[in-house]
């Protein structure tokens, strides 16, 4: 089996691999757009209410002032994971394989390929997916890598933190045949901030796990889940795919989910020291309110590579798979997967994020 394959070769393959799915990306960024340079332009806007001036039919055009547009150029970090494959490695039976397996060294290579180029496509996704979640939570990318350190920050406002009383953990009632909290309420009138910043109008929430079990377990959500007319939620939990579960829909036709799933990030303290740590995609204690109909997009820039005759290339796609052989001693070959992505929001003002009990 041939597995001597051109960049080129290996990018016509590509094209008809499926992407990995991602919740958070490829609900809010599905927009996809490559760059024929290695730079990405990088545009979105603040939503506004605006009205049309009013003038004598008399009069010229008043001219209004444009719509907060921000546009400029970035040239994204790249994305490069690799893997090894060594001539003793074609030798031995790999993982789940009969150690008295016949198969030649040829097989075990091209199924490692495979495997590889699998593996190194999730762990960028999983970077899409992370970048994602940078930029709804904290409203900016940390570009935080070998020989690279960046921030990329939109200017992103719309965040609230409950504290006090007020954090939906907090089921008292307020002596009146109320409650102090009513988290529902709080979801409502934050609906309505979005769409008077210019939004438009939040259709999904998004739950930390942790806020989840506080929210469904709240006297006020829970009365009126159990009124008879059941007229402000419908309950119908089920696991929609890895990590996400479908918690139900509120009158008004916003829908509840939560989010499982995690990250291995690098976090950085104040002496510049990195450690790896396990991140939630939603962070604890917060939730996301945001609309599907988002066109945020992730964008590309374009990957130069120098080819086995010595000449650049460019190659204008989302990911560009190499292969390289050790021509000195023959005895291993490198595999890389190659991708400069760049999360870019549409509309900064089009969701808002809450931390709504105490957490981390």
């Amino acid at each position: 089996m041939n597995t001597d394959f051109s960049t080129k070769e290996l990018l016509q393959a590509f094209d008809n691999v499926k992407k990995p799915q991602t919740f958070l990306n490829t609900t809010f960024f599905s927009v996809t757009e490559k760059f024929v340079t290695e730079k990405v332009e990088v545009q979105y806007r603040k939503g506004g209410r605006a009205m049309a001036p009013i003038v004598s039919p008399l009069l010229p055009g008043k001219v209004s002032q444009m719509p907060g547009y921000e546009v400029s150029e970035y040239k994204p970090a790249t994305l490069k994971p690799a893997r090894l494959i060594t001539a003793a490695d074609l030798q031995k039976a790999s993982f789940g394989e009969n150690v008295y397996s016949t198969r030649s060294p040829e097989e075990r290579h091209a199924e490692m390929l495979a495997k590889n180029w699998i593996d190194m496509q999730d762990e960028i996704q999983r970077r899409l997916e992370y970048m994602s979640r940078q930029v709804l939570f904290d409203g900016k990318i940390d570009v935080i890598g070998d020989g690279v350190t960046d921030v990329i920050d939109f200017g992103f406002k719309n965040k609230v933190a409950l504290s006090g009383d007020d954090v939906w953990s907090n089921y008292a009632s307020d002596g009146n045949g109320g409650y102090v909290v009513d988290p529902i309420e709080d979801i409502e009138d934050w609906r309505i901030d979005v769409l008077r910043d210019g939004g438009g109008v939040p259709n999904v929430l998004i739950l930390a796990p942790d806020v989840a079990k506080v929210f469904m377990g709240h006297p006020a959500v829970k009365e009126k889940l159990e009124s008879r007319r059941n007229e402000y939620m419908a309950v119908k939990p089920e696991f929609v795919s890895g990590g996400v579960m479908y918690l139900g829909q509120l009158s008004s036709g916003l829908e509840l989910y939560t989010y499982n799933e995690w990250v291995e990030a690098v976090a950085v303290d104040e002496f510049g020291n990195e450690t790896k740590e396990q991140q939630a995609l939603i962070p604890e204690g917060q939730i996301l309110l945001a609309s599907t109909n988002m066109q945020g997009k992730t964008a590309f820039g374009a990957v130069s590579l120098f080819n086995s005759d010595g000449i650049a290339e460019t190659y204008e796609a989302e990911w560009v798979p190499r292969m390289i052989a050790n021509i000195e001693t023959g005895s291993s070959m490198k595999q890389e997967l190659i991708s400069n992505p760049l999360i870019v929001p549409d509309n900064i003002n089009g969701w808002l994020t809450a931390k709504v009990i105490d957490g981390q």
